[in-house]
């Protein structure tokens, strides 16, 4: 039963546990003092790398030679002189009906395009439908057949195709033969 220590390494087969300078041998410790000040060196190092990198990254700013403008009433007066006059509400509200209009006709063109596309996909349902409808109808047939109407012969056929290929007439006892009609 372990009581107390610190975890120092662990692998697949061995976890190493430091219970103190009580517990390890001279030479284990010596290896470990030195472990511990390598890492702590290599530290540094690291740390030295990054203030290097970081202290040639950032730039200094340059001073200033002119007093900042920004939101100042000399800088709105240079932007409409340079950019005209602030709209009125009169044309404010033409360029947003525009701007309406160009959205609907948007809207419009997209919807046209999918009714298009709707359009020739139920076509060729449509098609589809047909032939699948041709093969089910029932071939020429004699006309001298007047006692059954199109649609008993209709549901008959229906009843035929749902059928086996074969009719069990019987087995026999030794070899359980089916025959087919």
């Amino acid at each position: 039963k372990l009581t107390g220590g610190v975890l120092v390494s662990r692998n697949k087969e061995y976890i190493i546990f430091y219970r103190g300078n009580d517990f390890v041998t001279p030479k284990v410790r010596k290896v470990l003092v030195e472990q511990q000040q390598h890492a702590i060196t290599q530290q540094e190092q690291e740390e030295l790398a990054r203030l290097k990198a970081s202290a040639s990254i950032t730039a200094i700013p340059k001073a200033l030679k002119n007093p900042l403008v920004a939101g100042t009433l000399a800088e709105t007066r240079e932007a409409t002189s340079r950019w005209g006059d602030s709209l009125n509400d009169e044309l404010r509200k033409k360029e947003n009906n525009r701007l309406i209009l160009a959205k609907h006709t948007s809207l419009l063109k997209n919807m046209k395009r999918k009714l298009i596309l709707a359009k020739t996909k139920v076509a060729k349902a449509e098609m589809a439908l047909a032939k699948v409808q041709e093969y089910l109808s029932p071939a020429e047939l004699p006309t001298d057949l007047e006692t059954v109407t199109d649609e008993e012969r209709f549901l008959f056929r229906r009843i035929g195709l749902k059928m086996k290929a074969f009719l069990m007439l019987g087995t026999t006892e030794t070899f359980h033969i089916k025959v087919a009609m």
